[in-house]
């Protein structure tokens, strides 16, 4: 009771523990002003009784707080997908209407918007399930990975300010992955390259001399990534700022 009623209130886990340290502490004192010879007796009883409490509080704890996080959820994604999908829904009635260059431009940048704010909720998801020990979904089939890659450029080339973006095959790359996965990965890789770099792009596909792999390698030049923030570029939400500007995103395409 003790541990839900701080998770309602608002307070943190290391609150409640530091309590039972303060209460240990004052069962202690009791203890001592007892008979000395029932002391060690009775401290073995306290430290057995205070650990089982602990360990059912940090439980009951971390259980509510698991149990609001997956509502928070469902409502923050149930929220935020059906006004989305009137967004999306409108764009594309409008982008099958006769419109000048100028309206068509706006409706592009509409429809940009929303892939990119639904990827956005997608990669949520699946931070929040990953946390919590869930396994991402995957839907095996078998396909060509060039044409994955080339899907991914040409989403890239319609953001504003394309970039240079070339694509080298060589062998069979054709396997078997979670289409709409690995095309989640080649986004990510690329908008990553795009925020982050200078000159082309170059993407390259090709199988392994073993025959057994297909290795997609994204590569540009851009400044330099400093050893500290290497070692945490695959964390979540970790994010690079670089001339002064922050990359735009959440920090979770690479984790």
């Amino acid at each position: 009771d003790h541990a839900i009623e701080h998770h309602r209130a608002g307070h943190e886990l290391t609150e409640a523990l530091n309590e039972y340290e303060v209460l240990r502490g004052m069962l202690l004192e009791v203890a001592l002003e007892g008979e000395q010879t029932e002391l060690a007796s009775s401290l073995r009883s306290l430290a057995t009784a205070l650990d089982r409490t602990i360990a059912e509080a940090v439980a009951r704890y971390e259980a509510e707080h698991h149990h609001v996080r997956e509502r928070f959820m469902g409502m923050l994604v149930h929220d935020l997908r059906d006004p989305l999908t009137a967004v999306t829904m409108s764009a594309n009635l409008l982008s099958e209407m006769t419109l000048g260059d100028r309206q068509s431009q706006l409706v592009g940048r509409i429809t940009r918007g929303a892939r990119r704010i639904e990827r956005m909720i997608d990669e949520v998801v699946d931070f929040a399930r990953s946390r919590d020990g869930e396994p991402i979904s995957m839907t095996p089939a078998t396909f060509d990975m060039a044409e994955v890659c080339n899907e991914a450029i040409l989403e890239a080339r319609a953001q504003p300010a394309p970039r240079d973006i070339q694509l080298e095959v060589a062998g069979n790359v054709t396997g078997t992955w979670d289409r709409e996965r690995t095309r989640q990965v080649l986004v990510n890789l690329i908008a990553n390259a795009t925020q982050s770099s200078q000159g082309a792009i170059r993407v390259r596909v090709h199988e392994s001399e073993d025959r057994g792999l297909v290795v997609v390698a994204v590569t540009n030049r851009g400044p330099v990534i400093t050893p500290e923030l290497l070692s945490r570029i695959f964390d979540p939400f970790a994010r690079a700022m670089f001339d002064q500007t922050r990359i735009r995103g959440l920090g979770l395409g690479l984790y």
